[in-house]
């Protein structure tokens, strides 16, 4: 919901009629006209080319004319440019307990980064401020991860990383070796005596 001035954003409308069918699906900007979709999936692609906070609506015909508009969806168009992130993991492959060092690239062209999320699949596991941007990923069990990192900078814009994969083994089983220890009853002994 947030788009660079120029850039397009897909608007998705979904409409049903349960005793007919729907003719068409007109697309708002405020109280203007921006766009028909006669067949589903009803989509338009807006796009903003001024900054400020716009309303967006839907509103669907059925084959009768009867009509119904959409709750309103707000949309931003900034002149703000998006940060870029990317993300790289050492090692990629860990016992279970060990860690892997991820490390994420922020940079914002017309800004600044103000944090970067770290991501283990949809779950956020830590959140930087700082340069250089990175986390200690500990996985305490068995398994294949993919980890992210999301970037914002100072105005909200965000960008979500490239994804690694984080391999976490069992270690080897530790081996236990029988002890033997040698004691010898007398060190000097004349030769051909036997000795305990």
């Amino acid at each position: 919901a947030t788009v660079k001035v120029g850039a397009a954003t897909m608007l998705t409308a979904v409409a049903s009629d349960p005793d007919g069918t729907i003719a068409k699906v007109d697309f708002y900007n405020g109280g203007a006209l921006v766009g028909t979709a006669v067949a589903a999936p009803y989509t338009h692609a807006l796009t903003l080319n001024a900054p400020g906070t716009f309303v967006v609506t839907a509103r669907a015909y059925d084959n009768k004319g009867a009509q119904t508009t959409s709750t309103p969806v707000m949309v931003t168009a900034s002149n703000n440019s998006a940060p870029t992130v990317s993300l790289v993991a050492s090692p990629t492959t860990v016992t279970v307990g060990a860690t892997s060092t991820l490390t994420a690239t922020a940079a914002d062209t017309d800004g600044t980064i103000a944090k970067v999320e770290f991501y283990n699949g949809a779950t956020l596991v830590s959140t930087d401020t700082t340069a250089p941007y990175s986390y200690g990923f500990t996985p305490a069990a068995a398994g294949m991860f993919t980890l992210s990192a999301r970037a914002y900078d100072n105005v909200g814009a965000q960008t979500t990383s490239n994804s690694v994969v984080v391999t976490a083994t069992m270690a080897a089983p530790a081996v236990n070796l029988p002890r033997i220890t040698l004691t010898l009853s007398n060190s000097l002994v004349a030769p051909g005596t036997t000795i305990t």
